[in-house]
């Protein structure tokens, strides 16, 4: 037995050593729980990224076998050429943790494996769960945000060594299953699966957190009367016990009517507590069922959740009349924002400090302009002042609407100046909207006296828009070539991309679920209504990415076109968002005449803006046709 465990202890040095060569090194090598690690990055060594940063961070997440990870960003000190920084390992149940470092918008992750280190007992040896851990990271490509590179056979490695070092490390033995079933689901690993389970059953028999893991195995191991047993009796036993809990969040998930979903989670929550990290599938059930009562109630019980909810639910409280209450856990959510330079939780941990803080920023400015559009609601317009103006500069005067709140603001507290610049700036950005327009009116006709000349100043702020746009496509045009497809309309009539050759075509990626494509579809309405005449222009909505069965799912479309009454031309995508690198939507790709790809759009910033852009892109893609 000892020679065996010693071959399993070689097998990792094997492995470890690549860990800490060269860019990074962990002091001590074999941390223990209660120690101080220092940890060293030297952006001089080969494959370092952060050659020339100014600062650099370690983004640290600590993993807990028992539940969700903690994590901890911290700036780096520079001695000499090297950079470090301390941390102690305070979390009692972190059995190892995994970490990168980050500079501005460049992430080192050690090449898309982030590092990893194990923590230690008195003895030198991993503590338990910690070679679990080095194998979840291995079999993971995005672990909570951290990027590894997916490697089975050390990932077996690892769990072989925790198995013999603890032998009835249950959750070891679970992955280990996964592993050999998804390698040879056949009888002879049905077998060895079933002999190992029962072994492991029989010390576990009492523990019901443990028996409700093993469920699941019983089935899959030809023992399905004996699961269907253990079920019966657990539930009888313990009706508010873990399993319980477990099958009564099974059947929420799968609960597809909103309202019937609220109402499972309102019986839930009566009867179970609400772990840790849970809480998002239980608020977004209340919102989806625009229950926002019940939602922002959970919210003032378990407040620990993303401030975006908080928006969410605040939003639809103050444009659905309850502006009082909506306001107020609008300021609550303002107050609850990230404010520091460094992450303290695990929102946004999947990329870069400056996309971080771009998110950060952008979240804090929607929850200020909530906030604010409530107070203008009660008609505090003088208090509404400062959180739109902190929400104008966060947003960067990207948001239409935003600016023209801020500008209501200006001209109801006299400052029509100030509303004037903010709308004219706007308009310049091209970021107009009715809205606005009717308070840039108001304000000038204060100032001015009359609206004389109003028309004007709008048409030569749109004039300066359209030369800085132009400019910006021009250094946004692309030269890619395109991908072709044969898809199936609405009508079942079939679209080949090939065919539409010579034409400008327009690629719509889109789901009925996607709360920006929904926005941008009244725009995308008005250009296809001006172009539909024009036979060189093609516009079509690319459905994707639907969260409906595969079945339901054409007249699941069909019914939100025909209700919303659309008819710009939509097609089924079968897998041509792949092909075309989309990572989100709603995202348009457009074609010229040639089959080349001019421009790609991500998400939505506004109706005038996009409808001014496409007029433009259009333009452009037009002087090119015409040119061939």
């Amino acid at each position: 037995m000892k020679r065996t465990f010693l071959h399993f202890l070689a097998a990792l040095t094997v492995l470890l050593p690549t860990l800490h060569a060269g860019v990074v090194t962990v002091t001590p090598e074999k941390p223990k729980k209660g120690e101080t690690v220092t940890v060293t990055y030297d952006p001089a060594a080969d494959g370092a990224v952060h050659a020339a940063a100014a600062d650099v961070y370690a983004v640290v997440l600590f993993v807990n076998p028992d539940g969700l990870p903690s994590m901890l960003e911290q700036k780096m000190t520079k001695t000499g050429a090297v950079w470090s920084t301390s941390f102690p390992m305070s979390d009692p149940k972190a059995v190892g943790f995994t970490y990168r470092f980050d500079a501005g918008d460049a992430t080192d992750d050690n090449g898309a494996n982030a590092w990893t280190s194990m923590v230690y007992d008195a003895k030198g040896k991993p503590v338990r769960g910690a070679q679990m851990m080095e194998a979840l990271v291995r079999l993971s490509r995005n672990f909570y945000g951290f990027k590894h590179t997916v490697d089975s056979a050390a990932a077996k490695t690892f769990l072989a060594a925790e198995r013999k070092q603890y032998p009835d490390q249950w959750r070891a033995a679970t992955l280990s299953w996964s592993m050999m079933f998804k390698a040879d689901p056949g009888p002879k690993t049905v077998k060895q699966v079933k002999k190992e389970l029962d072994a492991l059953y029989k010390k576990y028999a009492k523990d019901e957190e443990v028996v409700r893991e093993f469920i699941q195995w019983f089935h899959r191991t030809e023992q399905s009367k004996k699961a269907e047993e253990l079920e019966a009796a657990m539930l009888k036993k313990n009706p508010a016990g873990k399993f319980a809990e477990m099958k009564a969040q099974q059947t929420l998930m799968t609960e597809v009517d909103p309202a019937k979903r609220a109402a499972m989670v309102t019986e839930y929550i009566g009867s179970f507590t609400v772990q840790p990290g849970t809480e998002p599938l239980f608020l977004s059930a209340y919102i989806r069922a625009k229950d926002l009562d019940k939602a922002a109630a959970f919210l003032e019980k378990y407040p620990n959740v993303s401030p975006n909810y908080y928006n969410n639910v605040a939003y639809g409280m103050i444009t659905g009349g309850k502006v009082e209450e909506g306001t107020a856990l609008a300021k609550k959510g303002l107050d609850r924002t990230v404010t520091g330079e460094v992450r303290t939780s695990l929102d946004f941990i999947g990329v870069n400090r400056a996309s971080w803080l771009s998110n950060v920023k952008y979240l804090r400015g929607m929850i200020a302009d909530t906030y604010g559009d409530g107070l203008m609601r009660l008609g505090r317009h003088a208090d509404a002042v400062a959180p739109m103006e902190e929400s104008y500069a966060l947003m960067e005067g990207e948001d239409p609407e935003n600016a023209a709140r801020l500008a209501e603001c200006y001209v109801k507290t006299g400052r029509n100046d100030k509303a004037m610049e903010i709308a004219f700036g706007s308009l310049v950005k091209g970021k107009g909207s009715p809205s606005l327009l009717e308070q840039y009116r108001a304000a000038y006709t204060a100032v001015k006296g009359s609206a004389a000349g109003f028309d004007s100043v709008v048409t030569y702020a749109k004039g300066q828009m359209s030369a800085a746009l132009k400019e910006k496509l021009k250094k946004e045009w692309l030269d890619k070539p395109s991908v072709d497809f044969e898809l199936k309309s609405l009508d079942g009539t079939p679209v080949k991309l090939s065919a539409l050759k010579g034409k400008v075509v327009v690629l719509d990626f889109w789901a009925t679920w996607c709360g920006p494509c929904l926005s941008s579809f009244p725009s995308l309405q008005k250009v296809y209504d001006k172009y539909k005449g024009n036979p060189d222009i093609v516009i079509l909505a690319v459905n994707t990415w639907e969260r409906v069965a595969p079945e339901q799912r054409e007249q699941h479309v069909k019914d939100f076109i025909a209700k919303n009454k659309y008819t710009f031309p939509v097609v089924f995508d079968t897998d041509v968002v792949t092909k075309y690198g989309v990572d989100g939507i709603p995202t348009k790709f457009f074609i010229g005449r040639n089959g080349q790809v001019r421009f790609k759009d991500v998400g939505f910033s506004g109706a005038q803006e996009m409808e001014d852009k496409m007029d433009l892109q259009f333009e452009m893609l037009l002087a090119e046709t015409a040119a061939k």
